[in-house]
């Protein structure tokens, strides 16, 4: 199958395969309960290709390590402690803009800018 997403801009493209390993892992009764929780597999690894003054330049970016349960974590300690949210309001929004701006270039088959 082909790429999980593609991002393309001016001078360079980010190209990403592959699931959330998190929704296998939990499929098959693993439980979140070290730092290797989330980690993704090495072959979907993502591909960052720059390109300037007509050269090219391509490297393997590693993910993150992703985890549900630290962020509801940190979500419920900003609940009940004041702590600091996980994400801020302004990256709930770029996030939402991301996903509109991308549902609609697949509907209309364009590149949509942001």
């Amino acid at each position: 199958s082909g790429p999980r997403y593609q991002i393309h801009g001016r001078n360079a493209s980010f190209i990403k395969y592959g699931m959330d390993g998190q929704e296998d892992a939990l499929s098959a009764g693993k439980k979140p309960v070290d730092d290797s929780w989330g980690a993704d597999d090495p072959d979907n690894f993502g591909e960052l290709t720059t390109a300037a003054d007509e050269k090219r330049h391509t490297e393997t970016i590693p993910s993150e390590n992703g985890s549900y349960l630290t962020y509801y974590k940190l979500l419920a300690d900003s609940i009940l402690n004041g702590k600091s949210l996980p994400v801020t309001a302004k990256e709930g929004i770029d996030v939402i803009r991301v996903i509109e701006a991308a549902m609609r270039s697949s509907e209309q088959k364009r590149t949509i800018a942001l």
